[in-house]
């Protein structure tokens, strides 16, 4: 989420300008085929087969569902309460920021309007 509002607003500038249209197109298309490539990495990864020297056994209970049956790793948990306690608030600060950008892009607002004022010229005279 935090780098959607980014890359969105980013693009609809770059669409706005004829001049960057193309580049724009050329930047969306990477957008989507990494996103694509990201998502089939993650299925391989995560939906696929199961391999045989595996730390989990995989077996069908009598209710016909499959139960996992973990060797090493029991009663160990991945994360200890000194990891969540520093993650579950960078995870919060990333979802919060990128539904509502808003904070951050009013700090942002006077450096981009200077630069606006910069590159003006620079762009008016690349239109003419």
């Amino acid at each position: 989420l935090s780098g959607f509002i980014s890359e969105a607003l980013v693009f609809v500038g770059a669409f706005s300008s004829v001049t960057t249209r193309p580049i724009a197109i050329v930047s969306v298309l990477g957008i989507v085929f990494g996103a694509a490539y990201l998502l089939w990495s993650l299925q391989r990864v995560f939906l696929g087969k199961r391999k045989p020297d595996a730390a989990y056994d995989l077996e069908v209970g009598a209710d016909g569902h499959e139960h996992i049956h973990f060797h090493d790793w029991k009663g160990k948990l991945d994360l200890d309460a000194r990891e969540l306690t520093m993650l579950v608030p960078l995870v919060i600060i990333v979802i919060a920021l990128g539904i509502y950008p808003m904070p951050v892009m009013g700090m942002l607002t006077t450096s981009i309007n200077k630069l606006v004022e910069v590159l003006a010229p620079v762009a008016m005279s690349a239109v003419k």
